[in-house]
C-alpha cells in the first residue's frame, strides 16, 4: 500500500513516518511541496495521501483540486493534515474533496486509526470495482470465443444508429456446423470456431469490433470505410476461409454487407441483414459475398 505524506515540515514528515512506518505492507513517500506531490503520483499509484493544507506557492486546496480533476488520481483518498481547526476550513476541506482531516499536532493512535481506516475502505472498493468490471464484462463477451456477445452488438448498434453514425454491418454465417459435431463430435466443432474467430481477428480487428451472435453467426461493425474497402477487406477475409475449410466437406460460409441508413433500428438493420443471409443461401457459389448499399 502506497502513502505519500506531503508537509512543508520535516518534522511533522519524520512524526508520521515514525507512527506508521511498521503498518503491515504499508510504502511510505515524502514530498515537501504541493507541486512536488502532483509530479509523484505521476510516477507511483498511490492508496492514500496525507496532504497539509497551509504550504507555499500551492497549498493542499490546490493540490486536492488538481487530484480530483485528474482520470489518474481523481479516486485517491486524500487525508488533509492541519493545525486549522474552525469549522469553515473543514467544510472547505470536504468540498475540495477530502475523505477526511486530522488536526496538528497528531498523535500517534489518531493517525495510525484514520489511515488503517481509509486504506482497508480504499482496497474493498477497488476489490468491488475489479469484481463489477469482471461481471460486465461476462456479460458482453461470448465465453467462448472471447468476442464480443449479441447482448452488446445489439448496445453498440442503438448507440451508433441514435447519434446518427454510418457504418457496414457485416453478418457471416458458417452452415452445416452440426453435421461436423455428429460427425467427428464436439471439440472438433468448438475448434473450428475459434480457428473461424482468429481469421475474422486478423482480418478485422484493427479498429473495428466483432461480435458472435449466436451459434455460427457472427458480425462485424466497420466505419468510416468505402465501398471497395470493404470488398478488399472481404476478398481478404475470402481467401483465408478458404484455406480453412478446404479440408472441411459440406461446410459453407455466407458472408453479407449492409450499409446502415438513416431510418433503421436495431430490428430492421438486423432483419435486413438476415434476408440477405437467407439470399445467399440460395446462391450455389456459397463462397462469395453480397453487398447492400
Amino acid at each position: 500500500m502506497n502513502v505519500l505524506i506531503v508537509d512543508d515540515k520535516n518534522s511533522y514528515i519524520d512524526m508520521a513516518i515514525a507512527f506508521l512506518e511498521d503498518i503491515e505492507n504499508i510504502k511510505l513517500y515524502t514530498s515537501m511541496s504541493g507541486k512536488e506531490a502532483l509530479i509523484k503520483t505521476t510516477k507511483v499509484s498511490f492508496d492514500l495521501i496525507l496532504l497539509d493544507i497551509i504550504m507555499p506557492n500551492m497549498d493542499g486546496f490546490e493540490v486536492c483540486k488538481r487530484l480530483k480533476q485528474h482520470p489518474r488520481t481523481k479516486d485517491i483518498p486524500v487525508i488533509f493534515l492541519t493545525s486549522e481547526n474552525s469549522l469553515d476550513f473543514i467544510i472547505k476541506a470536504f468540498e475540495y474533496g477530502a475523505i477526511d482531516y486530522i488536526n496538528k499536532p497528531f498523535t500517534a493512535e489518531e493517525l495510525r486509526a484514520r489511515v488503517n481506516t481509509q486504506l482497508k475502505l480504499y482496497k474493498t472498493v477497488k476489490e468491488l470495482k475489479a469484481k463489477q468490471s469482471q461481471l460486465v464484462q461476462l456479460s458482453i463477451i461470448d465465453p467462448l470465443t472471447k468476442i464480443y456477445n449479441f447482448t452488446y452488438l445489439k448496445t453498440k448498434l442503438k448507440y451508433l444508429l441514435d447519434n446518427k453514425e454510418r457504418f457496414w454491418f457485416i453478418h457471416i454465417q458458417i452452415d452445416n456446423l452440426g453435421k461436423i459435431s455428429k460427425v467427428f463430435g464436439h471439440n472438433q466443432t468448438e475448434k473450428l470456431l475459434l480457428e473461424f474467430v482468429e481469421v475474422l481477428n486478423d482480418i478485422f480487428a484493427d479498429k473495428n469490433m466483432i461480435f458472435r451472435l449466436y451459434g455460427a453467426h457472427f458480425g462485424v461493425i466497420i466505419q468510416n470505410q468505402k465501398k471497395e474497402n470493404i470488398e478488399k477487406l472481404l476478398n481478404s477475409f475470402l481467401i483465408e476461409i478458404k484455406n480453412l475449410l478446404k479440408t472441411v466437406t459440406n461446410v459453407n460460409c455466407f458472408i453479407v454487407a449492409n450499409l446502415s441508413k438513416e431510418s433503421d433500428s436495431v430490428s430492421s438493420l438486423l432483419n435486413r441483414s438476415d434476408n440477405l443471409i437467407h439470399r445467399h443461401y440460395m446462391l450455389k457459389d456459397k463462397l462469395q459475398y453480397l453487398i447492400e448499399e
